[in-house]
């Protein structure tokens, strides 16, 4: 009888381990697919890096891929660089890539409440959180001020232009309290109180100072956490415009 017993739980062990097994070898297979799918846009409207050649995007191979493509958004020296959507509301591309098909990584996407050349107070990109570091993953080492010394600018490639934006502040919000979400016209008391909240709530000082007048990108992704009720935000505003 128990040699009966021990042989059901081999068999029972067996099938657990084979099961899991499965499970891991179909995650890492979904996120190959997401890494590999994210370098052929790239090899595709990036040109080859040379030394005396800046980054530069071909935005109108990136058009051809998809017409909602409205920038990319790159930190030198890190994995983030990756092509910005705008959709007509912010579900549609939580969980497509940039071909439109279904992709649990998603893409990143500029609020659709946004104006598309970003040049509102503040324009919010959301991104997922991706476990293998994908996406908006690597966003939270801003944690780190050294991370931000080492990275301190954010550059969004728009049609003919290159923006970029300094980093000011880094920080965990509750979406229900937060004004980070806030979308404002004109209404210089609420973008004031917008920036005290940024700059009362971040890590660290990074000695950036921000205006009503200026021009905000706001990168939010979600926290390490099962409570789905918090975020991680990273702010920069816009400090450089040139033509590429």
């Amino acid at each position: 009888m128990k040699k009966y017993i021990r042989r059901i739980l081999l068999v029972v062990c067996v099938i657990v381990f084979c099961f899991s097994a499965y499970q891991l070898f179909t995650i890492f297979m979904q996120y190959k697919t997401v890494d590999d799918n994210n370098a052929q846009i790239r090899n595709t409207v990036i040109p080859e890096k040379k030394e005396d050649v800046p980054f530069t995007v071909d935005f109108a191979k990136l058009k051809e891929i998809n017409s909602d493509a409205v920038a990319w958004l790159n930190i030198e020296d890190t994995d983030i660089s990756y092509a910005v959507v705008q959709a007509g509301d912010n579900d549609y591309y939580l969980h497509r890539n940039l071909q439109k098909e279904d992709s649990f990584a998603g893409t990143l996407f500029a609020d659709y409440q946004n104006s598309s050349d970003f040049s509102d107070f503040n324009t919010i990109i959301y991104g997922h959180n991706m476990k293998n570091g994908s996406m908006f993953g690597k966003l939270k080492k801003y944690k780190d001020v050294n991370y931000y010394n080492e990275h301190p600018y954010i550059d969004l490639y728009i049609e003919g232009q290159k923006l970029r934006y300094q980093v000011f502040s880094a920080r965990d919000v509750d979406v229900a309290s937060t004004k980070t979400y806030y979308n404002v016209y004109g209404q210089s008391g609420l973008k004031q109180e917008m920036i005290d909240e940024w700059f009362s709530t971040a890590l660290y000082s990074t000695g950036v100072e921000v205006t009503p007048e200026d021009q905000v990108i706001t990168l939010s992704t979600c926290v390490d956490s099962l409570d789905d009720q918090y975020r991680f935000v990273v702010n920069a505003k816009l400090i450089e415009t040139s033509d590429y």
